[in-house]
């Protein structure tokens, strides 16, 4: 795996596990706009009388065209492996629009302007198209494809480009998308391709809005709003701690992801005045995996402890030692954990994998809270027991909802995980394309301190380049995933 690939992917596997159907078409209202009811609205957490004051990261979405109404400005106040994906056909670039939405001119994809409006606003999208990375570049597309057609009313022009998965690919895609006439670049996915396109795209005074979650690559103008693990960590420790719990552990893979994880878990966990009580890093072969967790769990010392006490019962002889000795049939193993709460910073199949070695070598997940960083939570964790009342943080899933069951509608496919960031992207872009006096394709309306509420939730962009995401944390139950704390809708200091 190059080294772009290994911490800039939102999501992460670990060992090998288990892995869209014909698109569906949505007939188009008479007046040429969707009919689809205003969806997944994209509002800029504003003040009332602000102009293009809009503030970090790239998940914005507002309202359709002519049928729906606006997003309104709210007041203040209130690289791990990747998600495998069938090896798609070779992808016309620029793309057709999607299936069931108006026509396209010349490959691109062409909003109707509001009458008396004559501009054409170029937004550049720069993605693996093709190459080992191309599944993800596809849906990327889609989603962002999708959020032109419910969120633009200007005439917006989205210019996709193929970076083919490398960092000099990007730097062509960026150059030709500049030279097409872009006025803001959104992509690319890898970090190293970021570094490489942030000085061309600074040579030409255009912000960059990047779908990589790794802060090396984050620039005063080249925003990367990808999910960091740190956000999540804080969030669900931050959580964890106002339940009580006070002594932390984590199981963490041994790479740079895991190296990222750690530090972020030592920070919150001081944060919320809580105690680290081990951090164990794992391999990547099954005996590494298994030997971590017997680590741990302090596995040996305290099955030796076990074997004693068995001992000591048996030589009493007596009637007490025998009850006491028959109480102790099943268990392996004596003695407290030093730890109430235990971070897994792996996700979907790798994660449900992992999750049952802890009951196996004696951590019992009923006194032990498993902590997650895994944002979407699917079905088949629901389903396994010993991560039955684990909290994980994450988007809000009221917010991404409505963006998934749209895109569902549209494509007949659920969205790729990542999916939501390049839909929020293409839409905040064309919020920024509407204000009156042009684009607002700069850096103060880029990181307007009140943020965006988009697809994943409420979100800002920060001078430095990174985001800032509100998270809820979602509790696993057999019945399925509830949200127990809930993403704020604001950045505004509680109390105020």
């Amino acid at each position: 795996m190059s080294a772009e690939s290994e911490c800039n992917s939102s999501m992460r596997r670990f060992r090998p596990g288990p892995a869209c159907a014909a698109p569906h078409r949505r007939a188009a209202s008479s007046c040429g706009v969707w009919a689809w009811p205003l969806i997944a609205v994209l509002c800029l957490l504003l003040a009332a009388c602000s102009s293009s004051n809009v503030r970090e990261r790239g998940e914005a979405a507002q309202g359709r065209a002519a049928d729906a109404p606006r997003a309104q400005p709210v007041p203040p106040g209130e690289e791990q492996p990747r998600v495998p994906m069938a090896t798609p056909p070779p992808y016309p670039v620029p793309a057709a629009p999607p299936p069931g939405l108006p026509g396209a001119e010349g490959g691109r994809v062409i909003l109707t302007p509001p009458p008396g409006v004559n501009r054409t606003i170029g937004v550049g999208l720069l993605l693996p198209l093709s190459g080992a990375d191309a599944g993800i570049g596809r849906a990327l597309l889609d989603a962002a494809q999708l959020a032109v057609f419910d969120v633009a009313n200007d005439e917006l022009t989205l210019l996709p480009r193929d970076t083919q998965g490398t960092s000099q690919g990007a730097s062509a895609a960026a150059i030709s998308a500049i030279e097409g006439g872009a006025q803001i670049l959104l992509g690319p996915l890898f970090a190293g391709s970021v570094v490489e396109v942030a000085p061309l795209a600074r040579a030409a005074n255009l912000p960059v809005v990047a779908f990589s979650n790794d802060r090396a690559a984050a620039r005063e103008d080249a925003f990367v709003i990808g999910f960091r693990p740190e956000a999540a960590v804080r969030r669900v420790v931050g959580y964890a701690a106002s339940q009580g719990r006070r002594r932390f552990a984590a199981l963490l893979p041994e790479d740079a992801f895991g190296t990222r994880v750690a530090e972020a878990f030592r920070e919150a966990v001081a944060a919320a005045g809580g105690a680290v009580a081990d951090i164990e890093f794992y391999g990547q072969s099954q005996d590494s995996i298994a030997a971590a967790v017997r680590r741990l769990a302090a596995y040996e010392d305290r099955r030796a402890a076990m074997q004693a006490r068995r001992a000591e019962l048996a030589q009493a002889g007596d009637d007490l030692s025998a009850r006491a000795l028959r109480r102790l049939i099943g268990r392996d193993t004596l003695g407290a954990l030093p730890f109430d709460a235990v971070l897994l910073a792996e996700s979907g199949a790798a994660l449900k994998a992992l999750a049952p070695l802890l009951p196996f070598y004696d951590i019992d997940t009923g006194q032990v809270r498993v902590l997650g960083i895994d944002g979407r939570p699917g079905q088949e964790l629901e389903r396994e027991p010993s991560l039955s009342g684990a909290w994980f943080a994450g988007p809000s899933p009221d917010a991404r909802k409505p963006f998934e069951e749209r895109f569902r509608a549209v494509y007949g496919r659920p969205p790729h995980p990542l999916g939501v960031l390049a839909y929020d992207a293409a839409s905040l872009a064309a919020v920024l394309a509407t204000a009156e006096e042009g684009p607002a394709f700069n850096t103060i309306s880029l990181t307007a301190p009140n943020g965006f509420a988009g697809a994943a939730g409420t979100f800002r962009l920060l001078r430095d380049g990174l985001v800032e995401r509100q998270l809820a944390v979602i509790e696993l139950r057999p019945t399925g995933a509830v949200v127990v704390s809930p993403a704020r809708t604001t950045f505004q200091p509680l109390g105020n």
